[in-house]
């Protein structure tokens, strides 16, 4: 099974990239740049999934690149162009790991 996210990173026309999650419906975020824009979607995956986690809810399973590519309903619900997003591959963990490895953004 594959145990990363797919993070489809749009550039917004006025600066900034919006991230979606195919995978994870009503999950997205925001950065600056690239970097910022990775770094968020890691901790908005790793939010949702807590939150879904202490909700009950079971965690979507997530799929691949490949897979998440020929979904054409969700990239043309979404105005996705393929040759300008960037993509990211996110495995979620949970916050306090993170916290450990990252003290200083906890």
């Amino acid at each position: 099974m594959n145990s990363h996210y797919v993070a489809i990173l749009v550039p917004e026309d006025t600066g900034g990239w919006t991230v979606l999650f195919p995978d994870m419906p009503g999950c997205a975020t925001h950065g600056s740049t690239v970097q910022e824009a990775q770094w968020m979607a890691a901790e908005a995956a790793d939010l949702h999934l807590t939150t879904m986690r202490e909700s009950g809810v079971d965690a979507p399973p997530p799929r691949s690149l490949e897979t998440v590519r020929a979904d054409a309903a969700w990239a043309d619900g979404r105005g996705i162009d393929w040759s300008k997003v960037v993509v990211s591959l996110i495995r979620p963990e949970p916050i306090s790991a993170a916290r450990e490895r990252y003290p200083e953004t906890g």
